[in-house]
């Protein structure tokens, strides 16, 4: 960096400190963007946990069936002999779970997941109708 004398040097250098501005910004958000790249596993995860943790509470009649069908499905006939410890924390990670599926979330609903899961099934299976034909 040399003084500058004239008003042509002082245009040229603020020229090419606004140039060096945008490659560093453009290098930080190139960091950022990599960095949040990286932590998405941990999101991910950090997701499925609270989804384990929490139950969603926006439908309190679907909690209702799901408590009474995991109560009397996993608790009273799949961990019939199962420990104390399994009989409470199975179906508590369970009920949580499965609230957070089957309530609406990012604007679908259960039955239209459930719809969606069944045409990519009928689709998977009719293009392989048409691998086995010729």
């Amino acid at each position: 960096m040399n003084k500058i004398s004239t008003y042509r040097e002082l245009v040229a250098e603020e020229q090419r400190l606004s140039a060096e501005l945008a490659t560093q910004k453009l290098a930080i958000q190139t960091e950022w963007n990599n960095t949040k790249q990286q932590l998405k596993p941990f999101e991910n995860a950090l997701g499925f946990v609270s989804k384990i943790s929490t139950k969603n509470k926006s439908n309190p009649l679907l909690n209702m069936g799901l408590d009474l069908g995991v109560d009397v499905l996993i608790r009273r006939l799949l961990l019939g002999n199962a420990g104390f410890v399994t009989k409470l924390l199975v179906p508590t990670i369970i009920r949580n779970y499965s609230s957070n599926m089957l309530n609406v979330s990012e604007g679908k609903n259960w039955f239209s997941r459930l719809r969606n899961f069944f045409k990519r099934s009928d689709k998977k299976v009719r293009e392989g109708e048409g691998k086995m034909a010729l």
